[in-house]
Formats: structure tokens, C-alpha cells, sequence
């Protein structure tokens, strides 16, 4: 877990570390044009960002054989926007159901929050393209002492990206654009790299190999209590068309192009964000709702605080000496990392993806699609469409992780069975007391479920 400027705390009166680049590890790492691969086993990497932020592991990739370019462009056509295929018969997806009591793993898991300070978590088990148990530790508000509950939800931080990545992926399954198609015709100012000829692509923007950086001067700024205030499709057009206010060429853009080199971009992830409506008309918060959240059953799930009983949301906290309670916060460049859930929420959503792109008769991806998405691009950081593989233990996983100033979170699935976890975190523990609690999770999964 790395730490990045203090700047945000002028605006949220704390101190601490900020938004995200998850599992960084510091690399610039040069790649040819993302691809789309055929898996060939398991080898080395380093996760899945770069730069200045938090994150929550770094690990081993999955080694790929390149077989070539992904499909050319073939036209955009008209976006379907009809509803997500309905429910065939299951139980009602928000009424909990009575979980296996664990009390061993609820005391390990207890003992590593206390031993790392943090105040309050929750994680759910999924098995076999289902959520089979849930938990929760502690408190919501080391202040207020409120007990954190299945209905509490948490700030996701860059797990956040993976709704960001399915939600788009529906709109690719219509026809709308093809992965390598050119992005700029769907945006309404200006992107082009400052020293590349090369357009950027929906492919570039999933992968990380936009070339956009991450200007924390900027976007620590941004960081401010509620929700944002400035909309997304403003801030993008200040930080990335060539007469926006904040537009830096050289802090703005990394000199190497598209495709040249795998640089994690929290900006980048905004920009895929606001292509949802850039290529439906609906806002990426209306798609959400309509065609992941409601018909999973998320209802603890939103981009907004707005969306949320506020008195249920975990706040964040800093624990570096004395314990300091964070405001609710968010940011402009929202989708990067703004999301809020609990982990039962978040759990079936992630039981999805491991059930090719289905759960009690919802389909949110055609199997196909789920396959596309988890195909490793970027061999030497395991790197797909947003979702990424990484090690965990002895175990290659597929998922994303996320840190966000006094939050700390994790959904990682492993790739043979569908077996994970989801881990939300109030606080910022070591990476020795995160790895015990992912590797308790999977010991139970596999031993006690």
C-alpha cells in the first residue's frame, strides 16, 4: 500500500492518504497494443497499478500467448436500451438469508481488525456462482459506536471500476463500438494524446494504456465532503481538452501513447464512465441502477450518498496514532472510485461474473462477454478489461481491490472454481493483517462452506 500527497486534507480538515492507484507497485510498465489473448498458465507480474495511491495487493499475473489484434472497427449502430432479462423464478435477492455461523473465522477475523485498528468491516464467501455467507465486525463511527450491520455500506474505492467495466461491456454487446474503436466521436470536447497520432480506444481505457495520467494536484483538489457537485462531464473536459482550465499537456498525459505503456489511470476509468452516456444517452448512475444494482437487488449499493440512508454508510477513519473519523467524501472523477455497497451487495454482483455473467436467472453479460472481459491483456500485470488476476496466497484470483483514505477493499474470486471473497474495510490496515484476513476467507471457504 503506498501513500500519495496530503492535499485532499485541506479540503476534509483530516490527514492521512488518498484515492487510489491500486496495487501499485511503482512500475512503468512498457506493453505493445493490448491484444486479445489466449491464457497459457500462470507467471509473474506486478498487479495492477502504478504511480502514487493506495491498493490492497500486488501479486502474479497470468502468462498469455498474443495472438493478434482484438476485432477492427465495424461501425457504431443504435444502442439497445431495453431492460436487463428478468428474474425466472428465484427468492427475493434482498431478503438476507440465515449464514452458516463461523464464530472461528469471525474471531480471526476480529483479531486482525484490533490488532491493525481498524473499526469496522463486513465480507461475504461466494461458492458456485452463489453468496453463501456474510459477516459483520464492529462499528460504523468510532464516534457515534453504531454497530456495523448487513445494511451499512462502504466506500469501494476502485472496486468501483468494475461496475464501470460491465456496465459499458452491456453496451458493447449491443453493437454500439468494437474495443478498438476510437472514443473521441463519443465525447463531447476534445481527447487527444499530446504526443501520439495514435486515437485512443475503448480497448486503451479498460486496459490502463491510455496515456492519461493521474494529475493529484488536480484531482486531490476534488476530493470534498457529500457528493460532487462539479459534473463529470466538466471536470473531463477541463482535465483533458486542450483549452480546459486544468489542461497540462506534460502532468496531464504520460509522453508515451496509447498503447505503448501500462500505466493505472483513475482518469482514464472516469472517461470509460462517462462513455456510458456518451453512447446511450443515460447517465453511467441511471445504467447502474437500471441494469446491475435493481436487478440484483444491490439496495444498499449507489454512486451517490444521495442514493443512501446516510446514517447506514461506514465512515472512513485514519488511525495513525489517534484515530481520526473522515467526512463522507467523493470526488469528481467519481467513477474511478466512489461507489458505495456492502459486501452482501457486492458479492452477488461478483457471483455473477464467476457465474459467466448470471445469477438467479440475471444475466448482466452474455458468457461470452465475461470471457472477453477476463482475458489477459497485459501479461506482466495480469491486466484485462478493468478486472485484473493477481496472486493471493497460493491462489490466482480475478477481481480488483481498492483504497480510498480511511477504506480499505478487496473482491477477488479464484479463477479455477469461482471460489472468493469481498472484504470492506473502514480503515487502512498493514498489508501482514490484510493478507491474513484474505487468506482466513479462503481457508473457510474452502474448509467450513
Amino acid at each position: 500500500m503506498t501513500f500519495r500527497t496530503l492535499a485532499l486534507f485541506a479540503v476534509i480538515a483530516c490527514s492521512g492518504d488518498s484515492k487510489p492507484v491500486d496495487t501499485a507497485t511503482g512500475s512503468d510498465t512498457d506493453t505493445v497494443e493490448p491484444t486479445s489473448p489466449t491464457s497459457t498458465g500462470t507467471g509473474t507480474g506486478t498487479g495492477t497499478g502504478t504511480g502514487t495511491g493506495t491498493g490492497s495487493g500486488t501479486g502474479t499475473g497470468s502468462t498469455t500467448t498474443d495472438t493478434g489484434p482484438t476485432t477492427t472497427d465495424t461501425g457504431s449502430t443504435t444502442t439497445d436500451t431495453g431492460s436487463t432479462t428478468p428474474d425466472t423464478g428465484s427468492t427475493d435477492p434482498t431478503t438476507p438469508p440465515p449464514w452458516p455461523s463461523l464464530p472461528a473465522l469471525h474471531d480471526t477475523i476480529q483479531e486482525s481488525l484490533d490488532a491493525a485498528r481498524v473499526p469496522g468491516a463486513q465480507a461475504a464467501i461466494i461458492k458456485d456462482g452463489a453468496v453463501v455467507w456474510a459477516d459483520n465486525w464492529g462499528v460504523r463511527d468510532m464516534d457515534e459506536g453504531d454497530a456495523v450491520t448487513s445494511d451499512t455500506s462502504f466506500l469501494l474505492a476502485s472496486i468501483s471500476k468494475t461496475v464501470v467495466g460491465v456496465a459499458l461491456l452491456q453496451i458493447y454487446e449491443t453493437g454500439a463500438f468494437e474495443l478498438d474503436d476510437p472514443v473521441a466521436p463519443h465525447l463531447p470536447f476534445t481527447l487527444v494524446h499530446p504526443t501520439s497520432d495514435t486515437p485512443i480506444t475503448f480497448m486503451h481505457l479498460l486496459t490502463h494504456t491510455s496515456g492519461i495520467k493521474d494529475n493529484w494536484s488536480i484531482l486531490d483538489a476534488g476530493y470534498a465532503p457529500g457528493d460532487p457537485t462539479e459534473p463529470l462531464v466538466d471536470f473531463l473536459e477541463r482535465y483533458l481538452d486542450p483549452e480546459g482550465s486544468s489542461y497540462d499537456a506534460e502532468r496531464n498525459f504520460y509522453d508515451r501513447g496509447p498503447g505503448e505503456r501500462f500505466h493505472y489511470s483513475n482518469v482514464g476509468a472516469a472517461v470509460a464512465g462517462y462513455l456510458v452516456e456518451g453512447l446511450t444517452g443515460v447517465d453511467l448512475r441511471d445504467w447502474s441502477d437500471e441494469r446491475i444494482f435493481d436487478p440484483l437487488g444491490m439496495d444498499q449499493t449507489s454512486w451517490t450518498l444521495a442514493g443512501l440512508d446516510e446514517s447506514l454508510v461506514a465512515s472512513p477513519h485514519i488511525c495513525y496514532g489517534s484515530c481520526t473519523v473522515l467526512p463522507h467524501y467523493s470526488y469528481p472523477d467519481y467513477p474511478g472510485g466512489a461507489l458505495r455497497g456492502s459486501a452482501e451487495n457486492l458479492s452477488r454482483f461478483q457471483a455473477a461474473i464467476s457465474n459467466g455473467g448470471a445469477i438467479d436467472g440475471i444475466r448482466l453479460l452474455e458468457e461470452e462477454t465475461v470471457a472477453e472481459m477476463l482475458e489477459v491483456r497485459i501479461p506482466s500485470e495480469g491486466q484485462g478489461l478493468i478486472w485484473y488476476q493477481m496472486n493471493i496466497g497460493p491462489y490466482l484470483m480475478v477481481g480488483h481491490d481498492g483504497g480510498d483514505p480511511g477504506v480499505t477493499t478487496d473482491m477477488y474470486y479464484r479463477v479455477k472454481d469461482g471460489t472468493g471473497f469481498s472484504l470492506l474495510l473502514n480503515g487502512e490496515p498493514s498489508w501482514r493483517h490484510l493478507e491474513d484476513m484474505e487468506q482466513a476467507l479462503m481457508d473457510a471457504a474452502d474448509n467450513d462452506l
